[in-house]
């Protein structure tokens, strides 16, 4: 699912706001004056709007700011000058139900805008009372999308059904690969400890995705979703010790990415070696494995990047170790099994 990375305020006042009822309640809104949100940083300051292209990942926290009618002079941003109680204002999310969504957790505090942000509606910096929502974490392999409405109001009822809301519309990231996040990608080179969410170029067909000088994935992306092509060489000492006869090298695509439609997968190894897919018990043979001369590697056709063992001989069989018995006594002493004798 193809979304635009932007978060869009909109937020126009209802007929009647104006009227002196309404004055006397006070009402808090949001998205006035066509106000964004902000991000806040590492400071714990709003200091940049969420622009299109913004990536966030679990724990950012987005910050919308609250406006408060004063009679005479209408709609002011909530400032610690204003004297309005915090306790009559309620936040209420209503996130969309769309396959692949999240939702975002809401609270109400004071937020600090640097000159910057402040700037964009027509106010000082200082601290104002605003709407922040705190991006989920996403322990997944694929992006997802956090999109719904908040709205404000004195009560929780009221914010549910208050004419006036804020649409956020973004991405998150899976964890530990937005700072290597790609979009409009239409083949071509990824580079192991660079790479992490790659977005296809919406045009791009069937391209080409070089996994360094170890693999290449040849598959038509016309519609895919993003997806974590992070990938590693790390060298895993405990599996490998199941198959302690043989020099073992692994190639592991850490999110298990799953394209929608099946390509050609080659890996780059000796005509001799022995490649085998990386399973929880052990290796695992790879349905339709041969050797393509003309590309000098391994071929396959998955749908699904996994992880690989490259072995110089042979994994008949795992190597069998034996469990010990042994205890230790309180003082600290091992103590032999009882063999019933």
């Amino acid at each position: 699912m193809k979304k635009t990375l932007a978060l869009v305020l909109a937020g126009v006042m209802a007929a009647g706001m104006t009227t002196v009822a309404f004055a006397v309640d006070q009402a808090p809104v949001i998205g006035q004056n066509g106000d964004r949100a902000y991000v806040i940083d590492s400071e714990d300051v709003a200091s940049t709007g969420l622009d299109a292209g913004r990536v966030l990942e679990g724990g950012d926290e987005i910050a919308i700011p609250i406006y408060i009618w004063e009679e005479g002079t209408g709609y002011h941003i909530y400032d610690r000058d204003f004297d309005y109680n915090t306790k009559n204002v309620k936040a209420y999310g209503d996130w969309d139900d769309v396959e692949g969504d999240a939702e975002g957790e809401l609270d109400l505090r004071w937020v600090k805008y640097n000159d910057a942000a402040a700037n964009e509606f027509d106010s000082a910096a200082g601290f104002y009372y605003s709407v922040v929502i705190t991006v989920p974490e996403n322990n997944g392999d694929k992006a997802l999308d956090l999109v719904g409405k908040v709205s404000v109001g004195r009560t929780s009822n009221a914010a549910r059904n208050a004419d006036d809301s804020v649409t956020v519309e973004t991405v998150i990231a899976p964890d530990k690969t937005l700072a290597n996040y790609k979009i409009d990608f239409d083949g071509g080179m990824l580079t192991m400890g660079e790479t992490g969410i790659v977005g296809f170029d919406k045009d791009a067909g069937e391209i080409d995705i070089e996994f360094g000088d170890d693999a290449l994935f040849i598959v038509d992306v016309d519609g895919q979703s993003r997806l974590n092509l992070a990938w590693n060489k790390t060298f895993d000492k405990e599996f490998s010790a199941r198959y302690d006869y043989a020099n073992l090298d692994f190639i592991t695509f850490e999110g298990t990415p799953r394209f929608n439609r099946t390509g050609d997968f080659y890996l780059y190894a000796d005509e001799d070696a022995f490649i085998y897919k990386k399973g929880a018990e052990g290796v695992e043979e790879i349905n339709g494995l041969e050797w393509d001369p003309d590309y000098e590697a391994w071929h396959f056709r998955t749908r699904e990047l996994g992880a690989y063992v490259i072995s110089g001989v042979e994994l008949d069989e795992q190597t069998v170790t034996e469990d010990k018995d042994d205890t230790t006594t309180e003082d600290g002493n091992k103590q032999n099994p009882d063999t019933g004798r």
